[in-house]
């Protein structure tokens, strides 16, 4: 509880499934500052395990758990649940808190079913990611345009540290 107090300009993670603990990973090895919300306790020590140390136990779309997690000092949140419905309420719900106490939190969303890509965005979300539009998307390039997914693939790659694609915002 001490070192959630603390944070500012950290990520909210609300899920730590197959997709949260890739993200979770992710925002580890850049050494960002994350808090993970879930509600399945027997994940606890897969995240300990992995080196997840600031999570809270509790249901995301519960406003009571958003403020525990500081989504006034947030910079974003991540909703990366199974059902689309509970990152719809999720979204919602924080969508509502950030307008009153951070209107600049970056809300992502997983959608399943491309039919919730607009509800997401409906709910707040500022962007929505569909996993299996983009894993058919790039297997359809892997076979069309293989030279391009090979560069990619090695531009991305986090074991090669000297490359690396950098997001840079000039005033």
């Amino acid at each position: 509880d001490r070192t959630i107090k603390t944070l500012s300009d950290h990520y909210i993670l609300c899920g730590f499934g197959r997709m949260g603990r890739v993200i979770a990973s992710e925002l580890q090895k850049k050494n960002i500052p994350r808090i993970i919300i879930e509600t399945n306790r027997s994940l606890l020590a897969l995240m300990e395990e992995d080196g997840h140390d600031t999570f809270i136990v509790g249901n995301a779309s519960d406003e009571a758990v958003l403020k525990k997690a500081g989504i006034e000092r947030a910079k974003g949140l991540v909703t990366a649940v199974s059902s689309d419905a509970d990152n719809a309420f999720i979204t919602m719900t924080a969508r509502g808190l950030s307008k009153e106490c951070n209107p600049d939190l970056r809300i992502v969303a997983r959608a399943d079913e491309t039919s919730s890509v607009s509800k997401l965005k409906l709910a707040g979300a500022d962007k929505v990611v569909s996993p299996y539009v983009i894993g058919g998307n790039h297997i359809a390039q892997a076979i069309l345009s293989p030279a391009l997914v090979d560069f990619m693939e090695i531009a991305t790659d986090k074991d090669r540290p000297e490359v690396e694609i950098a997001d840079v915002e000039i005033k």
